[in-house]
C-alpha cells in the first residue's frame, strides 16, 4: 500500500517515523536516525508525523541543538482527558 506521509515507512499495517538527524544538529542530538513507531491508523500517524516534523524541525533549526526526547514530543502532541479535579488542579498550578 502507498502512502504518501513524510518521512514515514508502512510495515505491516504499523506506521514509523524514519528521519536522518541533519550533520549540523548530531553534534547536539547525539543520533544519526530518528526512528519511532507511530500508530496504526494512517490518520493518527499523519498527524504524529506533522507534529514530530514540525517540532523537530523547529529544534534543529536553532543555534544550540540539546538532545531531545522523541516519545516526549509525541506525548505532547496527543490529547489528555481529565476529570474536573485533575483540570483545576492543572489551571491552578499553572498559574
Amino acid at each position: 500500500m502507498s502512502h504518501k506521509l513524510p518521512y514515514t515507512i508502512c510495515r505491516n499495517g504499523v506506521y514509523y517515523y524514519n528521519r536522518r538527524v541533519p550533520k549540523c544538529a548530531i553534534a547536539g542530538f547525539g543520533k544519526e536516525v530518528v526512528r519511532h513507531r507511530l500508530a496504526c491508523d494512517s490518520d493518527e500517524a499523519k498527524e504524529l508525523g506533522e507534529h514530530l516534523t514540525t517540532r523537530l524541525d523547529e529544534i534543529w533549526s536553532a543555534r544550540t541543538v540539546r538532545p531531545i526526547s522523541v516519545e516526549k514530543l509525541l506525548q505532547d502532541s496527543k490529547p489528555v482527558t481529565l476529570d474536573l479535579l485533575e483540570a483545576l488542579d492543572l489551571y491552578l498550578t499553572s498559574r
